[in-house]
């Protein structure tokens, strides 16, 4: 419509301008932004001064743990947890949220940001916090929806490669609960039939519920042994290696499932250009995939039912009705 006006269409900035609006959606819910900002403009109160916080969250998702420090302004709260389980935003993964908790006091979290070189969990507080030893627990639901979507993401650029070739390189990602994107090199769209070749391919991995194992190695080892790296993160010397043997080895920070399977199903659900030379992918995975097929179904059945037949053979019925229509409008 725009080219028949002399008009171009800006997709990028159409794909910016959505992301932007997706992140002031999650603040407004999660506080996200606003929270953070509110809670930098107070100062830090060392309660342990020579304590040393440890990330736990690759081993389990609860701790008992004491706060090493606090930071409070307002209504917002950060707190900097000696045992940390929940995962600060990084490599496209999302935080977690979750709660911490101790006596007489409760802080939902809504987001983990680093600070001061640690981590921090972030959340409403109006009231004057004083600490003490604290029960933390990562909202385990919406990490296990994250992780297969993570998980999912390797399958996927696996399979660009595979189907593609090997100039399919990742150009960004967003792991979140609900979804994931997957930007890639490419030189064109990716049409309906190729596309159903590449999700039939990442299905395939999830059901053969292939084992998801991760080791830490020197950073050039993992490149000589074919790992995969995102060549705009910075990478120490001792990288952490995500190895779905026999389809994927990536160098990644990131959670993941066990085993392949957890996954459960995987579906396309968009395929975009996002910018020149790269395309964008959208996907779902486990619950949200279960999710889409119920809706489909539910849809496909209303269909039927307006045109009063079965699901079955409502492709026969609109080539009937619109084969009637055509005739009518000759006769007009």
């Amino acid at each position: 419509i725009a080219a028949e006006r002399g008009q171009t269409v800006d997709a990028a900035g159409f794909e910016r301008a959505l992301d932007a609006q997706r992140e002031r959606s999650r603040a407004a819910r999660h506080g996200g932004p606003a929270i953070r900002s509110a809670a930098r403009t107070g100062e830090w109160v060392e309660v342990k001064p020579k304590g040393r916080q440890h990330w736990v969250g690759y081993e389990r998702t609860r701790a008992d743990t004491d706060i090493l420090a606090f930071r409070q302004a307002g209504d917002a709260l950060e707190l900097v947890l000696e045992e940390n389980p929940f995962y600060a935003e990084s490599g496209g993964q999302v935080s977690d949220t979750g709660v911490v908790a101790g006596e007489g006091w409760e802080l939902t979290v809504e987001d983990v940001e680093k600070a001061d070189g640690r981590s921090a969990v972030v959340g409403h507080f109006p009231e004057p916090f004083e600490p003490t030893p604290a029960a933390a627990r990562v909202n385990e639901t919406r990490r296990h929806n994250i992780a297969r979507n993570h998980t999912a993401t390797h399958l996927v650029h696996a399979a660009l490669r595979q189907v593609l070739g090997t100039h399919v390189r990742q150009a960004g990602s967003v792991v979140a609960p609900d979804r994931l994107r997957f930007d890639f090199t490419h030189h064109g769209p990716v049409d309906d039939t190729t596309l159903a070749r590449i999700e039939e391919e990442v299905n395939e991995h999830v059901w053969e519920n292939l084992p998801v194992e991760t080791r830490e190695m020197p950073y050039k080892a993992a490149l000589a042994a074919g790992a995969m790296a995102f060549f705009t993160e910075k990478y120490g010397d001792v990288v952490r290696v995500v190895d779905v043997p026999g389809v994927s080895l990536e160098l990644c920070g990131g959670t993941h499932v066990d085993k392949t399977g957890e996954i459960a199903l995987f579906r396309f659900t968009h395929e975009t250009g996002s910018q020149a030379g790269v395309r964008r992918i959208e996907a779902i995975t486990g619950p949200a995939a279960y999710r889409l097929a119920r809706d489909l179904e539910r849809r496909l059945g209303e269909a039927s039912a307006l045109l009063k037949t079965h699901p079955e053979h409502l492709a026969r019925r609109i080539e009937t009705l619109l084969d009637e229509n055509r005739k009518l409008e000759r006769r007009v």
